[in-house]
Order: structure tokens, then sequence, then C-alpha cells
């Protein structure tokens, strides 16, 4: 299954979903540098606390560039196969310069 990609356009509408969560899966010192609103569970973290997942219908998962967000999708897919999960393209770099171009 080929991961869904939101852009970072529709983030803002997407978040607004009932039952969504941002998962940002960067590391803590980058998270510490910049973040939305979201829960923080760093990559290496994901699989062992994928019960906090299940909270949620929707995920979208986030990092800097969306390349381990990508990657991370599909190993989520196979976890949680009943959720939607879906993956911010061009991560956080893209959301923050929309809304510095805007």
């Amino acid at each position: 299954m080929k991961p869904t990609a939101n852009q970072a356009s529709d983030l803002d509408h997407l978040l607004a979903k009932p039952n969504t969560v941002l998962l940002d899966i960067r590391e803590e010192y980058e998270y510490e540098d910049d973040h939305l609103d979201s829960l923080h569970i760093p990559m290496a973290e994901v699989k062992s606390r994928i019960d906090e997942l299940k909270l949620y219908d929707n995920i979208i998962v986030c990092c800097r560039s969306g390349n381990r967000a990508y990657a991370m999708n599909h190993t989520l897919n196979q976890h949680l196969p009943s959720k939607n999960i879906s993956y911010l393209e061009g991560g956080l770099d893209a959301y923050r310069n929309l809304h510095a171009n805007a």
C-alpha cells in the first residue's frame, strides 16, 4: 500500500477533524527547537508506544522534511490497519515555508 500524503496547505483543515492527531516523530532536540501542537514520539520509540496511537482514528505523521514520516507511515499501517494514517509531504519545512509566505 502506497502511503497517503497530505499537503502542507491542508494540514490545519485536517487537524480540525474529530479524533485526529499530528504525530511528530523527530528527535527530542528537534522537537524542542520548533514544533506544532502535536503528539511527540521519537521515531525509535513509536513501535513500543503504539498503544498511545490506538486512541485516534486519523494519524498524520510528520518530521522535518517528510522522509522519516513517509517511512513511518508504512510501519504504522502494519500495526494499526484499521486507522487512517497519512504523512505530511515536505514535512514541517513545507508547512513553515507556506506560512512564512502567506
